[in-house]
């Protein structure tokens, strides 16, 4: 008879001899297939068989023999100690390194193998192990009796890795064993060369930015430029033809009125007509002056503006203020004439409109644009009307036109409480005169 740990193996013999005595009874109770073990029905006694004794042994018959299992004993006998863990090589790309504080690994390394073990000396074949990378590893990596842990490509930085170890009984160690390592970074994936990929692609960025800006520019100067040759062609036409043609006309007239006599009675009506032609001709110079952009002093912007709400405000209930912020500086004719255009259709709105009492109009002269606000305290703009406009009216569909034309931007801020601002900025490259 045999006994390790609780378990009591009794051979043919020994039992034969057990089972002859006379006053020996064994008192059993048999498991077969139907308690769940496993064998067949076919034979008498199903193998393997479990028997019960009265004192609480189990009894298994297998073909090796008869063997008797104390639970009693197995669980005194059991082992509650958990086993020490060892990290005990790293292997970085086929090349085994020695653990000595930080490991540090070369730069690009691909793939990492770590060797760690436990010396129990009870059934060392069956303990178990854990393992964790943190950072890399959301939760404990079951490996079973597998004593490595491998990856591969991680990245560049410094790591910790755990492992823990159970022994046979299942008993699982708190601490277990840690190792920290480092893997150098390559020259392209380092901190000064991710801040200098970031500086190029702001640059490039900035470049392609800056390309954009200088060709949208250029596109809108050539579009001004275009305009103001048809300005000036149209000007010198009016100049030569129609003027100098009415200039004709107004000195043969004249000769006519000088043949007749001061009693005349056609003598009177002539001279009225003819100084109503002299006021027409003035006019007709000053529209072609204006097309050929004889230039406005700076001043004259704010003039202009000045003039527009002298114009409307017909009882002087309507409290009017302009300002300059800046020093004044030359626009482009164009530019000029359609800010006039956008600024007096925002102040005639805004006196005909709003319901206002105070209108204020602000110019601005900055480096880098040129702005104007056209601001009220009146009851604002229906949401429909500055969406689509009045029917019938197009001065807000106008001010966008024009705005879009030369290259602005046209803001409205609405409130039937604080009113209306209408802003319009243009960029110093395309308002201002080189």
């Amino acid at each position: 008879m045999n006994t390790i740990s609780g378990v009591v193996h009794i051979t043919s013999a020994e039992l034969q001899k057990v089972i002859g005595a006379p006053d020996y009874q064994i008192q059993f109770e048999r498991f077969d297939s139907e308690d769940g073990l496993d064998g067949s029905a076919n034979y008498w006694i199903p193998v393997p068989t479990v028997a019960m004794g009265l004192d609480g042994e189990l009894w298994f018959s297998t073909n090796k023999g008869i063997f008797k299992i104390d639970p009693e004993k197995i669980a005194r006998d059991r082992n509650s100690v958990a086993p020490p863990v060892f990290v005990n090589a790293v292997t970085s790309d086929g090349r085994r390194l020695p653990i000595v504080g930080e490991v540090k690994l070369p730069a690009k390394t691909e793939s990492i193998q770590i060797d760690y073990t436990s010396p129990s000396l009870t059934m060392p074949g069956r303990v178990k192990f854990r393992y964790l990378l943190d950072g890399i590893d959301r939760d404990w990596q079951e490996a079973g009796t597998r004593r490595q842990a491998y990856y591969t490509n991680l990245p560049p930085g410094s790591y910790q890795f755990r492992v823990i170890a159970s022994n046979s009984d299942g008993i699982w160690s708190q601490s277990g064993a840690m190792m920290k390592f480092n893997i150098a970074a390559a020259w392209y994936q380092t901190l000064w060369f991710k801040c200098f990929c970031a500086v190029m692609s702001i640059g490039v960025l900035w470049s392609f930015y800056v390309f954009r800006l200088a060709r949208a520019t250029a596109e809108i100067n050539e579009r001004l430029n275009e305009r103001i040759k048809e300005r000036e062609r149209i000007a010198r036409d009016l100049h030569d033809t129609l003027l100098q043609g009415f200039q004709g006309l107004m000195l043969h007239f004249q000769a006519a009125m000088n043949l007749m006599s001061k009693d005349h009675p056609a003598h009177s009506a002539m001279e009225k007509a003819l100084g109503r032609a002299d006021h027409v001709l003035l006019e007709g110079r000053e529209s072609v002056r204006n097309l050929r952009f004889e230039s406005l002093t700076n001043s004259d912007i704010a003039g202009e503006f000045e003039l527009c709400a002298e114009e409307c405000s017909h009882d002087g209930s309507v409290e009017f203020g302009i300002s300059t912020i800046g020093s004044p500086r030359a626009l482009q004719p164009i530019i000029r004439d359609d800010v006039l255009k956008i600024g007096r259709e925002a102040l005639l709105n805004a006196y005909k409109h709003s319901h206002a009492s105070k209108i204020e109009v602000e110019i601005t002269y900055a480096h880098s644009k040129f702005q104007i606000r056209v601001r009220d305290n009146g009851n604002g703009i229906d949401a429909k009307i500055l969406e689509s406009g009045r029917p019938g009216h197009w001065g807000l569909l106008g001010m966008r036109e024009r705005a879009n034309q030369i290259g602005g931007d046209l803001n409205i801020w609405n409130s039937p409480v604080a009113g209306v601002e209408i802003e319009l900025t243009i960029p110093s490259k395309i308002a201002y005169r080189p």
